[in-house]
């Protein structure tokens, strides 16, 4: 399987071309192996192709299991406007990892934006209980909250999300791992 960490390597260092065509002849040698669908969706996904989405169902397909892919399947549907279609995604990786925080943020970031504001908000909460140095997750929940007319919730996500942007600049000065908040 040395295609395999070729077509790693050269999709980490970014070399697009290289890349895709590793991935092909991977592809075309081990069409089931785990990992490998959700290794170039992660690639497609990085330039920014719509193939993605197909590369990550492909990998659930195969392997129903497979928490990441779902997780990046959601993100990835999300990204393209498609919540509806990222809920099932969510609630697949919930049901997979229920104390990844991941889950829950794609699940509610999924709910907020079909508008089932409560259950969304709900799942912001418990993704951000999970992950509390995840700015994405108290980003997420200050829109959710401000859409709910929840003014004073909102502005305490925004906060943290500021603490948190503060301690990695403060880390990236010193050269050091933030604390967490």
């Amino acid at each position: 399987m040395d295609t395999a960490g070729g077509a790693y390597c050269s999709y980490l260092a970014r070399r697009a071309t290289e890349a895709r065509a590793r991935f092909g002849q991977l592809l075309a040698a081990y069409p089931e192996h785990e990992h490998f669908h959700y290794g170039y969706g992660l690639f497609l996904a990085q330039q920014g192709d719509p193939e993605a989405a197909s590369q990550f169902r492909r990998e659930i397909e195969l392997h129903p299991g497979h928490v990441l892919a779902q997780l990046e399947l959601g993100f990835e549907l999300l990204k393209r406007g498609s919540a509806g279609e990222a809920l099932a995604a969510g609630k697949a990786a919930v049901r997979l990892a229920p104390g990844l925080f991941a889950s829950h943020l794609v699940l509610g970031r999924a709910l907020v934006e079909i508008g089932e504001l409560q259950g969304g908000i709900l799942e912001l909460e418990k993704a951000a209980a999970l992950g509390p140095g995840v700015r994405e997750a108290f980003w997420a929940l200050a829109s959710a909250y401000a859409r709910a007319g929840r003014a004073q919730d909102a502005e305490r996500a925004r906060e943290t999300v500021r603490r948190l942007d503060a301690a990695r600049r403060e880390q990236a000065e010193a050269g050091r791992p933030a604390a967490k908040p």
